[in-house]
């Protein structure tokens, strides 16, 4: 047995969240992790955006230049798949990663358990989302990269949530989402780089001196995009599948603006109601090149369950009763 990453230690940032190092057997690499509090989402319950970056982190540690979008009009393209049995903090995951002649594959799954919760598979190519597909919200987005965010309104928030929470005695991302009512489009976004905190929030999340982990962004979009359809169905949910496609690392420091759209609704019944949501990442600032640093899309479940814990612990209670 090898290990993929010697040099990492318990003070490099990622590290303090995923598991480092990851085993190497030739073409496969695994790891374990423990969930607690530092990983979670929904109370008792792992943010899915973490559950990702431990799939990304596999494939980086086991097969790096996988990672390294070229800049060609190519893209490195992740689709997460959820399903099987629901993991809770406290669980013990195994995560393993392979490499196939078509690109990576990887899997989460709860130890003791033959299905895994999440599979991914990672590759390179011709991107498969544009952002032809999201028109006219790209023009709405380039509109608010360049003349600000006034006119929005801010949407409550966790207080230990890995992309939301407020009140984590552990590194988060701490973001705050807002939604833009433009005409008949109703866009989520959130920022990051603007404030100098995010050096210790956003930014610390990162896989060297210079480059953010694409995990942090993962979990950003998974987020946005979710919330765009918790503010359209009303309802809270759980990620089904998401798609990112990546053209570009992120350097520390840089402003960026995600944003997310629902763009279907399926069903009428809180217990049987799925929705769609697109959205990615745009350089934020006048002057900016805003050429799409990724583009995302998936697919979420309304969970009623979830809806009343939105209900009951996200704040301010006044914002939280405009949109439940």
């Amino acid at each position: 047995m090898n290990d993929a990453n010697p040099g990492g230690t318990s003070d490099d940032p990622v590290g303090l969240l995923l598991p480092t190092p990851f085993v190497s057997r030739g073409d496969e690499v695994e790891s374990s992790l423990c969930l607690d509090t530092r990983h979670q989402g929904w109370t008792e319950l792992p943010h899915g955006g973490l559950l990702m970056s431990c799939l990304l982190e596999a494939a980086r540690q086991g097969f790096g230049h996988a990672l390294a979008p070229r800049g060609d009009g190519q893209a490195v393209r992740t689709s997460f798949r959820w399903g099987g049995p629901t993991l809770f903090l406290g669980d013990e995951i195994l995560i393993a990663a392979r490499r196939e002649p078509a690109g990576i594959e990887g899997s989460v799954r709860k130890k003791g358990e033959t299905r895994p919760t999440l599979t991914a598979r990672i590759d390179q190519g011709p991107p498969k989302l544009s952002l032809k597909d999201l028109d006219p919200i790209p023009e709405i987005m380039e509109g608010l990269a360049r003349e600000g965010v006034e006119k929005t309104v801010p949407l409550p928030y966790s207080q230990n949530c890995f992309v939301c929470g407020s009140g984590r005695s552990l590194p988060g991302l701490e973001r705050r989402f807002y939604c833009l009512e433009n005409s008949d489009h109703r866009v989520v976004f959130t920022l990051a780089g603007l404030d100098p905190d995010d050096d210790e929030r956003f930014f610390w999340f990162r896989i060297s001196d210079d480059e953010v982990h694409p995990g942090a962004l993962a979990s950003v979009l998974d987020e946005t995009l979710g919330w765009s359809g918790f503010v359209a169905a009303r309802q809270g949910g759980v990620t089904v599948r998401l798609e990112i496609d990546f053209f570009r690392p992120v350097d520390l420091g840089e402003r960026l603006l995600f944003f997310g759209v629902c763009t279907r609704i399926r069903g009428s019944s809180p217990h049987r109601l799925f929705w769609y949501a697109a959205g990615g990442i745009l350089p934020f600032g006048t002057g900016a090149d805003l050429a799409p640093v990724a583009l995302a899309a998936g697919q979420w479940l309304a969970v009623p369950k979830l809806t009343e814990e939105m209900k009951r612990h996200l704040a301010p209670a006044e914002w939280v009763s405009r949109w439940f």
